[in-house]
């Protein structure tokens, strides 16, 4: 109670703010404006502004970053990707990966967000992988904070594709068995979907949200072929 005398204050560096009691456990301050973000500060607290703590906390700045674009906007939703923040006035603050990630947070899936570490690369480039472990594909909203707490508000979005199962998996080598159905979720045609049958590679026929089309080509040795031949889609290009 401040009639007590016990107003609580926070101290980075030389620079003292008033605090607020959250709760018995908590003190909330809003950290004062600061040009200098190559110094890291001393941190400590007093609930008298007179006896300060001695924890060896560090507090530091940087410059707010400037976030133009991710790129790739899709992968596959078992994971892996690398997504890349590009922009301005990075910092390089790796050694608190704790602080510095990504969030991908689903927006049709009922699933937590998920959290994972940033790596800077440059000034102008920020990478981290996509998690896996989707049930289906989605929509997600992306965002990358530099300390934990102040996620990015510019919007960006990732969608996870999921590739359930293609149907059929035969077909008359003259080619004329009709198309081959790529079934799932988070399909695009912007993604430049390709599909490629026996080593050549084709555009689709169409693409939807659930499903890519794709065509059944004849075989090179002629409509007397009898065998398996490869079969794969790539859903981002």
């Amino acid at each position: 109670m401040p009639e007590y005398g016990l107003v609580p204050h926070c101290k980075f560096g030389d620079k003292i703010v008033r605090a607020k009691f959250d709760s018995n456990v908590r003190l909330v301050c809003v950290a004062p404006a600061n040009d200098d973000i190559n110094t890291v500060f001393a941190f400590e607290v007093s609930t008298n502004g007179v006896d300060w703590t001695n924890s060896g906390l560090k507090f530091q700045y940087y410059e707010e970053p400037i976030l133009n674009d991710v790129f790739p906007d899709g992968g596959d939703s078992r994971g892996g990707t690398d997504v890349y923040f590009l922009g301005a006035k990075f910092t390089n603050i790796t050694d608190r990966p704790q602080e510095f990630n990504c969030k991908f947070t689903p927006t049709t899936i009922k699933a937590q967000p998920k959290i994972m570490p940033a790596v800077y690369v440059n000034s102008t480039a920020i990478t981290c992988k996509t998690p896996g472990g989707w049930s289906k594909g989605d929509r997600m909203n992306l965002q990358i904070t530099f300390n934990g707490v102040d996620y990015d508000e510019h919007g960006f979005t990732f969608v996870f594709y999921h590739i359930q199962e293609a149907f059929p998996r035969s077909g008359p080598s003259n080619g004329l068995g009709g198309d081959i159905l790529i079934s799932g979720e988070g399909f695009r045609a912007e993604q430049v979907p390709k599909c490629r049958l026996n080593k050549m590679v084709t555009d689709p026929i169409s693409v939807t949200w659930n499903q890519i089309r794709c065509p059944m080509l004849p075989h090179t040795a002629g409509p007397t072929f009898f065998g398996e031949v490869d079969f794969a889609i790539t859903a981002n290009g």
